[in-house]
């Protein structure tokens, strides 16, 4: 049987009550389209898994999701014997130095990177670890509604995803200019339903960001025949 963690399941800890009292409240961001990526994925494979079980008992494999406390678990119940394969990764750590290096602990049987670009980042800074290092590209789920495009002429979403740009306000001016809608959504403040449900009604996004490591905002739009003007950060900040 497969578990997926992203909290310890350990009723009486207080990771445990964070953690549950997070998978309620909060569903925005990375870590949560990546959850639910996964999910979908093994379902459309028939593959059976329990997430974030209240109580642990020994199993064949364990793959924590997110989360360094749950990870820092993980490696204890692995090291007594009571995990047999562990997977970490892709939203536990940003880099594989973080947190005393967690990565690198030999318990550990694969690391998981959400695109090719983290992993050669990856083994650069734990090349002892290379072997272990494996792409897990996360899906968009295909909709029916999304597939066409019913845009209304001169829609534009503007994307901004944990940067502060100056430009924002310049390039709403602009479009106000030459008679362009904009939408601003900004990263972590909205929720995924919102942002899903006015792809359609948009002629192209503007996505402003730093260095992206698997882009499941970008692959939403383009699922949907949105054109995307996005800047080529060509390094990792």
């Amino acid at each position: 049987m497969l578990t997926l963690l992203t909290y310890p399941p350990n009723p009486t800890s207080p990771a445990w009550l964070k953690g549950l009292l997070k998978s309620f409240f909060v569903r925005k961001g990375g870590p949560f389209a990546v959850e639910k990526s996964l999910k979908l994925g093994l379902r459309e494979l028939g593959v059976n898994f329990k997430l974030n079980p209240i109580f642990f008992s020994k199993t064949d494999t364990v793959h924590v999701i997110s989360g360094v406390k749950t990870l820092k678990w993980a490696i204890r119940q692995k090291n007594l014997g009571k995990i047999k394969t562990l997977v970490a990764g892709p939203t536990i750590v940003v880099s594989p130095l973080d947190s005393d290096s967690i990565l690198s602990d030999p318990s550990i049987d694969i690391i998981l990177c959400p695109s090719q670009w983290v992993k050669d980042y990856y083994e650069s800074l734990i090349p002892q670890c290379s072997d272990k290092i494996k792409v897990w590209y996360a899906g968009v789920e295909v909709a029916e509604k999304y597939k066409s495009n019913n845009a209304k002429p001169g829609k534009c979403i503007i994307y901004q995803k944990n940067f502060e740009f100056e430009g924002v306000q310049e390039i709403q001016d602009i479009c106000k200019k030459n008679q362009v809608e904009t939408q601003l959504f900004k990263y972590g403040k909205f929720s995924n339903n919102d942002y899903l449900n006015s792809l359609p009604f948009c002629d192209f996004m503007i996505y402003i960001g730093k260095s992206e490591s698997q882009g499941i905002a970008l692959n939403e739009a383009w699922m949907r025949n949105i054109p995307t003007l996005v800047y080529n950060v060509n390094k990792w900040e």
